[in-house]
């Protein structure tokens, strides 16, 4: 299920569907199609989900035949966080394109390619900016230099960890600190003995970074046996859950993951079983795995119970965690459970501005200081960034 990310994909994930009459959600515009552009001409045409931290909203957005930037809503105002022609630290050249970014406070890590043909993870924050990793640099512990890299995690805390893979296309966890001041660390790599046996890695995906530990989906020789969800804390890996952890709630065991989400100790994963179970799971270290949402759970409002989860990656925050769900065939919404309760925050049966809602998405990273942040589609070529109280 788990894949290395493209940092350049601009795929979408959700679900389409036919609006409704609909019921108002009270949601606020981060950017969408009525939003002009900051420093360019024009509304924006184009933009990926939204990515949050307390402080601040960023995404990757462009206006008709202008190049996609990345922009930050702070404050609830909106501008350039940074630009392509920026100068690249460390190589030289200027940003030709962007990934998604991950924010921390008001800093953000990302991925961006360059004129001078180089790839990497940076981070900037304010009016620093510095490489993490790049295609220059020198695999620790691999074969030649970095030729991929995948979505990095970034903890306020200032770990940053990434998902790269070195010129024989390992895979490998990597991790740093900022403000960077060394090269990245092996957290896992081809050499790596899986816990509980199984080999060692061979595949490795969705790193995220906490100040409990760097969690991250690993498996060997690309099956799901020997995958699962897997956590290093103090040079200690730890799994999450794995091929022969029990499903909780149904039984068997899981036989595939999604990557995953973390928050503080808290980790967060889409899972499906050997006894036919889809669901939501969230672990707190050294506690059990439990259920935030699967086939049994009974959705908010009276629509039955769930039918479907998806691959993405739930959000988590705290002790919340939203995601995205099916029910009654072909309506779907993104839903939270905080504090223990399930609630509904926005599906397709609601409207937007007055607007039908007929797409949803939902990423890691969409959680934060008690809101949700989403992607949403209400019209032929009209979408965009909101947000919505999650508490």
């Amino acid at each position: 299920m788990a894949q290395l990310i493209d940092p350049f994909r601009r795929s979408l994930h959700g679900h389409l569907h036919r609006p409704g009459a609909g019921v108002p959600v009270p949601a606020a515009v981060i950017a969408s199609t009525s939003t002009p552009v900051p420093r360019g001409a024009g509304n924006f045409t184009f933009m990926t989900f939204p990515q949050v931290s307390p402080e601040i909203a960023v995404f990757v957005g462009s206006g008709k035949d202008q190049p996609s930037n990345v922009y930050a809503s702070l404050g609830g105002s909106l501008q350039v966080f940074l630009a392509v022609g920026a100068g690249i630290p460390s190589t030289g050249g200027k940003f030709t394109d962007f990934g998604l970014p991950t924010p921390a406070g008001q800093a953000a890590a990302f991925v961006g390619a360059g004129s001078e043909d180089t790839l990497g993870v940076y981070v900037k924050s304010g009016e620093i900016m510095q490489r993490v990793a790049d295609t220059r640099m020198a695999v620790p512990g691999g074969a030649g230099t970095f030729s991929a890299f995948g979505q990095p995690g970034f903890d306020a805390g200032g770990t940053i960890a990434f998902v790269g893979r070195d010129g024989s296309g390992a895979y490998g966890v990597y991790a740093a600190g900022f403000p960077v001041r060394q090269a990245p660390v092996v957290i896992a790599n081809g050499s790596t003995p899986i816990p509980g046996g199984g080999g060692t890695f061979s595949y490795l995906d969705g790193a995220v970074a906490t100040a409990a530990g760097i969690t991250f989906f690993g498996n060997h020789e690309g099956q799901q046996v020997a995958a699962g969800i897997y956590t290093s804390r103090g040079g200690s890996l730890n799994v999450v859950a794995d091929h022969r952890t029990v499903v909780p709630g149904v039984g068997g065991t899981f036989t595939g993951f999604a990557s995953p989400a973390a928050s503080g100790d808290r980790v967060a994963f889409h899972g499906v079983g050997s006894a036919g179970s889809d669901g939501i799971y969230v672990r707190a270290a050294g506690g059990p795995l439990q259920v935030v949402a699967d086939r049994n759970t009974p959705v908010p409002g009276g629509h039955g119970v769930f039918q479907t989860f998806f691959t993405e990656s739930p959000a988590i925050a705290g002790d919340g965690v939203a995601f995205l769900g099916g029910y009654e065939n072909n309506k779907f919404g993104i839903f939270a459970r905080v504090g223990g309760s399930l609630k509904k925050l926005v599906t397709t049966d609601d409207t937007i501005d007055g607007r039908g809602i007929i797409y949803l998405g939902i990423t890691v990273n969409q959680l934060a200081g008690g809101r949700l942040a989403f992607y949403a589609v209400t019209g032929s070529g009209i979408f965009g960034n909101y947000t919505l109280p999650a508490g």
